[in-house]
């Protein structure tokens, strides 16, 4: 199973939606990110949603804030959908 798959398993194990990521590095990062709990820069602004999304398991609030708006500064709908659901959930 490749990396790729692996994430797009782990999202539909919580519901979560899958965007494509166009950069190998990315997806790397996310698999890190999932997997390992590491997280780098990443290049794109679905990676910083994936990131955002990560985050959201660890239960760290900061994490999550900072990636949603990381993606919704390049103009990702999704994540601005997903920081609009965790705020309306506090």
């Amino acid at each position: 199973i490749s990396i790729e798959n692996q994430i797009i398993d782990y999202l539909k194990l919580n519901n979560i939606d899958y965007q494509k990521l166009s950069e190998n590095n990315d997806i790397n990062n996310i698999h890190n990110a999932i997997h390992k709990r590491i997280f780098h820069e990443p290049a794109s602004d679905i990676a910083y949603y994936c990131y955002a999304i990560c985050h959201i398991f660890t239960q760290d609030s900061d994490g999550l804030e900072k990636y949603y708006l990381l993606a919704i500064e390049q103009n990702n709908s999704k994540a601005m959908h997903g920081l609009a659901k965790y705020y309306k959930g506090l």
